[in-house]
């Protein structure tokens, strides 16, 4: 909640100021703009606009100026849609919508996480491993919270 008041504050002072650094990089925004061309573009992709900026700023490293998949922290993709880098958003819990929840990953990490947690996610992979090199595979982790597909229908 703080976090969303300190957004607001932020953008009603930056829309009446003539330039600077955009709210969440290191780079111009331009004049009478709160962000940057760049994350501009990411920040009105959906709707969500405050979830969208916290998520950025909580996953944007300033030091490289680059955003990192906030699960794998690799460095992803920004302009190449069909990259299996490229920057989306995700729900570290599937149907959770508090701000604090939307975070950055990449395309790849994204589709085949579906409709997982992240822990159920990190299970599942461990457990894909082991059976490779096992033959094994327990299917408890299998018994997913949040897996909703089949009941959709």
């Amino acid at each position: 909640m703080l976090e969303m008041l300190v957004v607001w504050l932020y953008m009603l002072v930056a829309a009446g100021s003539p330039g600077g650094k955009c709210y969440i990089c290191i780079r111009d925004r331009g004049k009478y703009r709160k962000y940057c061309p760049r994350c501009r573009k990411f920040v009105y992709r959906a709707g969500r606009k405050a979830a969208h900026v916290a998520a950025l700023k909580r996953d944007y490293d300033d030091k490289k100026d680059i955003f990192r998949c906030h699960c794998t922290h690799i460095p992803l993709e920004e302009n190449d849609r069909k990259s299996p880098k490229y920057l989306t958003f995700d729900h570290l819990i599937p149907g959770n919508e508090d701000i604090e929840n939307l975070v950055l990953t990449f395309a790849a990490y994204n589709e085949k996480k579906t409709d997982m947690s992240y822990e159920e996610n990190i299970a599942f992979c461990r457990e894909v491993v082991r059976a490779h090199e096992t033959g094994e595979f327990d299917e408890r982790v299998l018994d997913l919270d949040y897996w909703y597909r089949m009941r959709r229908r």
